[in-house]
């Protein structure tokens, strides 16, 4: 079985990001995945992702099996520099 990597690993974080114009989307819209609100920004910037990514988590959401979906949680990490 794959290891399991956490959003909050710091080699995801160590990841270089690169700006590729992709539009960003809200989660929140259209109640298609679930999120968790807990760590919610007052602007609330959590909840948007590229369009690609959503698409991406809603077709493996899809693929689930009958009555279990994906829950979306941002978890804020800090990093040094920031």
């Amino acid at each position: 079985m794959s290891e399991i990597v956490l959003m909050s690993d710091p080699r995801v974080a160590a990841i270089p990001v690169a700006e590729c114009g992709e539009r960003l989307v809200d989660v929140r819209r259209g109640g298609s995945l679930l999120v968790a609100t807990r760590k919610q920004d007052p602007a609330g910037a959590f909840a948007y992702l590229r369009k690609g990514v959503l698409e991406q988590l809603l077709r493996a959401q899809a693929m689930l099996p009958r009555g279990l979906r994906l829950l979306y949680v941002e978890v804020c990490s800090a990093r040094p520099g920031r």
